[in-house]
């Protein structure tokens, strides 16, 4: 696998994506928000503009998931460690102490494909957007990236099952939630960074120009 595109290394350029992604299969989509938020998707097909000739169309495969690293849950634990730490009063207490929960990751939440419909990816030139998931009954996409890649917005969608991206417990300034219906669903975001990673290649077809 390789990164094959960087928002901050290439620029916010919506065509400039799409070329770079062209050649790749699947896809791993990290974004970063402006609060520190990280989330994305793995595709199953290379993203599209026209997939099989058709526009703004749905397309894709079950390999295809959403997940998220829930930032906030790890902070929520490192306050409940440090309140309810004691300090050792021995001579030794003194001495710098290593916390073995400093080199933890955040914890991974994957949604796979929960087989409820086939509204696996999206790409459109409309608002240069790129989105994954949908079908829920509040009609929110799973994630959704546009406006060349700085803003977008994430809620709980039936193609893989999965809740907000964004945490929406004491939702900071810069995430703004959005209240869809009876109930706060949907959660914008701004984006400051947004990078693809390339898995496989569709090698010669793409080459000669066999692939739509």
């Amino acid at each position: 696998w390789t990164r094959i595109y960087s928002l901050t290394r290439d620029g916010d350029n919506f065509a400039t994506m799409l070329i770079r992604c062209k050649a790749h299969k699947n896809t791993l989509l990290a974004v970063k928000t402006s609060t520190g938020a990280i989330f994305g998707g793995f595709t199953g097909e290379a993203w599209d503009t026209k997939p099989g000739g058709f526009a703004g169309k749905f397309y894709g495969n079950g390999e295809s998931f959403l997940y998220s690293f829930d930032l906030r849950e790890k902070k929520e634990a490192d306050r409940t460690v440090s309140a309810t730490a004691t300090v050792d009063e021995t001579p030794m207490s003194s001495a710098p102490q290593v916390s073995k929960d400093d080199d933890v990751a955040p914890p991974l939440k994957i949604f796979p494909w929960t087989g409820a419909n086939r509204y696996f990816q999206v790409c459109t030139t409309e608002g240069s957007r790129i989105a994954m998931g949908g079908g829920g009954g509040d009609g929110t996409f799973g994630l959704c990236v546009s406006t060349n890649f700085t803003h977008g917005s994430t809620g709980p969608c039936e193609t893989f099952g999965n809740v907000c991206l964004i945490s929406t417990k004491g939702t900071p300034a810069g995430e703004r939630t959005l209240p869809d219906r009876d109930n706060e669903t949907s959660c914008n975001f701004e984006v400051v960074d947004l990078e693809v990673y390339g898995f496989g290649s569709l090698g010669e077809d793409w080459a000669c120009g066999r692939v739509n």
